[in-house]
């Protein structure tokens, strides 16, 4: 694959047709391009890119009447609730201002998607190299956790904090950030290496899959963990399910991920203590931090349940139950996607969040019970 962007025969037939859309695309990518490494550093940055493509999707749809875009299930559901948030949530919440600074910034994740799925996802060989170099990235952030687990200092300067791992960030959120960003990444570049028969490349992304949960559960982050290896089975599962071939595949390296969790757990004394204070946290779950929080949502939505308490306001609300004698613990959100949701934007932002969901799922779905048997992306393997 070639660097830069913008060297596909598609791309070059594009901007050659229309020179200034194809600027604008080529900013976009380079955006995208940048948001896994502007993540790492500059979180603000990733803000701004993905702000950027937004607003040159916008432009784009602009200059070439284009707009079918907005008759897609998830965007109509994605803008509905934006509005939704900004004209009825957060008039009716505790604290206004803190409402509408998270309710503001709602819309530019759907327009972000849009520009991607609909937009920069045409031009298949620029999303490839994207996503090359998005795998070069986190497999940096892999091994400088790696080197800092061993070492107790990462490549880039940061000292192993006592009980976790923080690779080449700041805060402690290595474990998530692998979590989240290399799992779409890597199945996009499985799937483009099942359709085209490498064979060795997919072997190579199998294996990364198994070193990067290593690297997330000796970060010591439950949450990520449990999302990587929820996502890993459901993906397993389904594969095995489904695509007859792949079988072996999957068992194989299910075995080996199993393996290499087990061999975490009877060697580091640190993971040990996690499992063991998360197993003690579900025996004990209707006196936990975790059910506390939820039990707080849920006396929050019985009183606000139209349209909830507004959004990052779930921290305004909780102290008073708790000073009450309601519940026992407060933090700043539910620590529960779903229990947050119900809390500060009422039953219908809740719907709308689950329809948003499932109508994801449905597109998925539609397109894979409809694609031609040559795009199953494990027929390699038959």
């Amino acid at each position: 694959m070639q660097w830069p962007l913008g060297q596909s025969l598609a791309f070059k037939q594009y901007a050659e047709r229309r020179p200034a859309d194809g600027r604008l695309l080529l900013i976009a990518l380079h955006a995208l391009a940048l948001i896994p490494l502007a993540l790492i550093y500059k979180r603000w940055a990733a803000e701004v890119s993905c702000g950027l493509i937004g607003v040159l999707f916008l432009v784009h749809s602009l200059r070439s009447g284009n707009w079918q875009w907005l008759r897609s299930p998830p965007v109509m559901i994605g803008l509905a609730i934006s509005v939704y948030l900004i004209f009825i949530v957060t008039p009716m919440a505790l604290d206004p201002l803190a409402s509408l600074s998270r309710s503001a910034a709602w819309w530019r994740f759907i327009i972000f998607f849009a520009a991607v799925v609909y937009w920069l996802s045409d031009y298949q060989e620029e999303m490839q190299r994207i996503c090359v170099w998005m795998l070069f990235i986190v497999c940096l952030v892999t091994v400088d956790t790696y080197i800092q687990y061993v070492t107790g200092m990462s490549l880039t300067g940061r000292l192993k904090p006592s009980h976790r791992l923080t690779g080449p960030m700041t805060k402690l959120v290595v474990g998530i950030y692998l979590a989240k960003v290399s799992f779409p990444i890597l199945g996009m570049l499985l799937y483009e290496a099942w359709v085209t028969n490498r064979r060795r490349s997919i072997w190579l992304y199998f294996i990364l899959v198994t070193a990067m949960m290593a690297a997330i559960a000796l970060s010591n982050e439950r949450t990520a963990l449990i999302t990587y290896i929820a996502g890993l089975a459901v993906t397993g599962g389904l594969m095995f399910w489904f695509l007859k071939p792949a079988r072996k595949l999957v068992l194989l390296f299910s075995v080996l991920q199993v393996g290499i969790l087990y061999a975490i757990y009877l060697t580091q004394g640190q993971f040990q203590s996690r499992i063991s204070d998360s197993m003690h946290q579900v025996g004990g779950f209707g006196s936990s931090p975790y059910a506390q929080l939820w039990k707080a949502s849920w006396e929050i939505w019985k009183t606000h349940p139209l349209t909830g308490v507004g959004l990052m306001n779930f921290r305004e609300a909780c102290p008073d139950l708790m000073a009450r004698g309601a519940v026992a613990y407060c933090d700043l959100h539910s620590h529960n996607l779903y229990m947050e949701w119900l809390s500060e934007t009422g039953i219908i932002g809740f719907a709308g969040v689950v329809m948003l969901l499932f109508s994801l799922i449905y597109i998925i779905a539609r397109h894979i019970r409809f694609a031609a048997a040559q795009h199953y992306i494990l027929l390699p393997f038959g």
